[in-house]
């Protein structure tokens, strides 16, 4: 599997991907800059887990690790107080 960095593209290619898969009808990820010149556009099941992670309602991308538990409560002391600005 490739490194997230590996799989970006232009803007110009991410749209023709984007453009075939949804004709397609094949879910895919995408991810772009402010400016579009680094764009990601990748089927979800080739996206590096251990680099990128996310969930939506109906898909998610996730790496399966055991979950453990939390102390019931949390508490948290900030020492000197300090006014907020």
């Amino acid at each position: 599997m490739k490194h997230l960095k590996e799989l970006f593209t232009d803007s110009g290619q991410a749209c023709r991907q984007m453009n075939e898969w949804g004709k397609e009808q094949k879910p895919f990820f995408f991810l772009t800059d402010f400016e579009c010149k680094h764009c990601l556009v990748e089927d979800v099941t080739n996206l590096p887990t251990d680099e990128l992670q996310f969930e939506f309602p109906e898909i998610s991308h996730k790496a399966v690790r055991p979950q453990t538990s939390l102390p019931e409560q949390i508490a948290w002391e900030i020492l000197p107080e300090s006014p907020c600005w």
